[in-house]
């Protein structure tokens, strides 16, 4: 029997931002920043074939909602607990809701490897439900986000609601189904819009399926009872694509990417498969990594070794390229929030100013930071951050990576 299950979640804040002490994970019960639960909205819509259904449930999340979430969503922390608040005077967890106690229920009493899991980007709410305390991630995943990269390549963007109003078809059946009794009378956040969680499992329902009958007319050999595993194929299975999608470098073709630029777009870690697999085959070109790092290195690492013990102590590296930063500089800029307060902006991690700059909307004074922080590690004039160094500097104790871009100055 066919499972499928459509979900979606809205978070306190990013998993990314979090950074909390040890005293401070303590008081909240948790060992790791990486396990503090973070869901404020839970959504589904499961499928079987014989039932369907849809779910809602809303819980007071460990941690304030942040601005930069309340922008996007309209949700605010007063919204969250009027809505929770128990007679006791004490607030609801998103745990200790029915709709959730019964997905895990429907979760552990079947073969997870016969849920088809659906959503947008959905290796993010898979995340967020660990540490939540529900292990999905042994369901066959079926991410609509890598369906609109392979099937809509084109398409200017392959956000959720970019796709919604791009496609009348699903924008008209998700305000339509919104609008009936069977969602309403489950919604507990109204009005239902993008980034309420309810809305986007309606809104991926339909995008689901719009891609699957874009398929089945692509492929005739597919039916209503294969196209699934297609879908989960595609969605598990990267594939080439041409231009690097962002950054400095966003809209350069990546077969004309030289060594340099691979190492150092390669040093971003970012989590995005095709981009990941495209660089990788553009590696090859040289050889592979390893090949294309010894190309580039112009020093011999085991005199390096010999005669600058002190750069391959992880503090003392860090002081020494904090100092280098800083008088490159010519001073040092900070932001004025989150994560990163008070820090000084070149110690900041890449992929966390990408989201600034993307998200920001209501700071001309922080967008005007991160867009010159980011300008000036485009334009390589130095290593992204202290931060995003840590992966290298482990590497040359281990003889394995360069530093040349600072032991040569």
């Amino acid at each position: 029997m066919k499972r499928i299950l459509i979900l979606d979640t809205e978070t306190s804040n990013l998993p990314d931002n979090i950074n909390l002490s040890e005293e401070e994970l303590s008081n909240i019960g948790v060992k790791d920043n990486n396990d503090v639960p973070l869901a404020y909205q839970l959504s589904y819509l499961f499928d079987n074939g014989q039932k369907r259904f849809f779910a809602d449930c809303i819980g007071k999340p460990i941690l304030p909602i942040s601005i930069a979430s309340s922008e996007i969503t309209h949700v605010t922390n007063k919204d969250i607990e009027e809505l929770t608040l128990k007679e006791d005077g004490s607030y609801l967890k998103l745990t200790e809701n029915k709709e959730f106690k019964d997905l895990v229920n429907l979760v552990e009493t079947v073969n997870n490897e016969e849920i088809y899991l659906v959503g947008h980007n959905v290796k993010y709410d898979i995340e967020i439900m660990r540490r939540e305390g529900l292990d999905l991630s042994k369901c066959k995943a079926i991410d609509t986000l890598q369906l609109a990269r392979f099937l809509d390549k084109e398409s200017e963007s392959h956000r959720l609601t970019y796709l919604l109003y791009a496609k009348e078809d699903v924008l008209n059946a998700t305000r339509e189904l919104v609008q009936l009794d069977q969602i309403k009378n489950v919604a507990k956040i109204q009005p239902m819009s993008a980034h309420n969680s309810l809305f986007d499992v309606v809104s991926t329902n339909y995008l689901l399926t719009h891609y699957r009958d874009r398929l089945l007319e692509m492929n005739k050999d597919l039916t209503l009872d294969t196209v699934y595993e297609e879908l989960h194929k595609i969605s598990t299975t990267p594939f080439l694509i041409e231009e690097v999608p962002f950054g400095g470098s966003k809209g350069k073709l990546i077969k004309e990417l030289n060594e340099n630029e691979i190492l150092w777009i390669y040093k971003m870690d970012i989590d995005e498969m095709n981009f990941r697999y495209s660089l990788e085959e553009r590696m090859n070109d040289f050889g592979g990594l390893e090949a294309i790092i010894k190309k580039m290195s112009n020093f011999d690492i085991e005199k390096i070794l010999s005669s600058n013990p002190e750069y391959f102590k992880l503090e003392e590296l860090k002081v020494k390229l904090n100092e280098e930063l800083n008088s490159r500089s010519g001073g040092i800029v900070t932001l004025g929030f989150g994560k990163y307060k008070d820090v000084n902006i070149q110690e900041v991690k890449h992929d966390y100013l990408i989201w600034l700059r993307d998200n920001n909307s209501g700071n001309p004074n922080t967008l005007k930071k991160v867009e010159t922080e980011l300008k000036r590690r485009s334009e390589g004039e130095l290593s992204k951050s202290i931060e995003d160094e840590k992966p290298k500097i482990d590497a040359i104790e281990n003889s394995q990576t360069l530093l040349e871009d600072f032991l040569n100055d």
